[in-house]
């Protein structure tokens, strides 16, 4: 159950595009929503056209006004629980893996079930800081957490409407099925339909393997393009019908492509889907990598929120 959200922020109104979606998902699942900002960031600095103090007391202060600020705005707007918190990390030189890691312990301390933010934050430096600390929290946190990309012009609440279809890419493998659990609570609460996906790539033999480094890659022959759609067909019905027995709305569909990324965006625009879910590893050794890179693209194109879930194997 989704119990308690955490939010990080930078000071920033781009920073800020997450709230209204974690606030629906914590209204919905009667969850505390937790604001959080790491001291030491410099992000804070020239909110409202503030003189540039860069001084720690000072810093501290404006991030201590800023939470209390939006805390109270929140309070006249929702009915949410909302609390904040100022975290200090531990070394004096503050960079993303000391930010990345002071919010993780913050998390185990408060018990957080889901991370909603934005992938970036104000322009520059700041626009840097909070794209590269969603990065490194998906990496090490083991939290799903629930990226959107900002925009010049906020997104109307009517559109959070986007998590009632949600794009499901699976690979065959547990690690990518891992998403599921978190991805059903999810749209269990916006009483979501879902789209399970394959996008099943082409064996490539590297000229190594062929014997002859001049040699063209050889193509795949249609009848094994065929017959490994077939057995993507047969996996995802599998789990598809599992689903549906639950009560789950499900569909599937897989496609062969030499570009998954590319695929499962265009796939997600074509089903209606305004929400992707995935998890960010595969199967073992190369796809492994392969699945990682597939979800950094998704994430970097994706319009709508893209919750990522790095499933806890070796």
């Amino acid at each position: 159950m989704y119990r308690s959200i955490l939010v990080p922020l930078d000071g920033s109104k781009m920073g800020e595009q997450a709230l209204p979606l974690a606030l629906d998902i914590a209204r919905r699942a009667g969850a505390t929503v937790h604001l959080v900002h790491v001291c030491g960031a410099t992000l804070l600095d020239a909110v409202d056209g503030a003189p540039t103090d860069r001084t720690p007391a000072t810093s501290r202060g404006r991030a201590r006004h800023y939470l209390d600020r939006l805390a109270e705005r929140l309070a006249d707007e929702t009915d949410v629980a909302v609390s904040t918190a100022l975290l200090d990390p531990p070394e004096s030189v503050v960079h993303t893996a000391t930010i990345a890691d002071t919010l993780c312990r913050h998390m185990a301390d408060i018990g957080t079930d889901l991370i909603v933010m934005t992938t970036h934050g104000r322009g520059g430096l700041a626009r840097f800081w909070l794209g590269s600390v969603a990065d490194t929290l998906v990496r090490r946190s083991g939290i799903p957490i629930m990226l959107l990309r900002p925009h010049e012009v906020p997104a109307e609440p009517h559109q959070l409407s986007a998590l009632r279809r949600i794009l499901v890419p699976l690979d065959g493998s547990l690690e990518a099925e891992a998403i599921l659990d978190p991805v059903l609570e999810l749209g269990t609460l916006m009483q979501a339909e879902y789209t399970l996906f394959h996008a099943i790539s082409p064996f490539i033999l590297a000229p190594a393997l062929i014997g002859d480094a001049d040699s063209p890659t050889p193509e795949e022959p249609e009848a094994r393009i065929a017959q490994r759609l077939h057995e993507a067909e047969q996996y995802l019905e599998r789990i598809a019908g599992r689903l549906r027995t639950l009560g789950y709305t499900v569909q599937t569909r897989a496609i062969f492509t030499q570009h998954p990324a590319t695929a499962i965006l265009h796939q997600a625009y074509e089903q209606g889907c305004g929400t992707i879910a995935m998890s960010t590893h595969g199967r073992g050794g190369v796809a492994r990598l392969l699945i990682g890179s597939v979800a950094d693209k998704v994430l970097r194109s994706a319009d709508g929120p893209v919750l990522l879930y790095r499933p806890d194997t070796p």
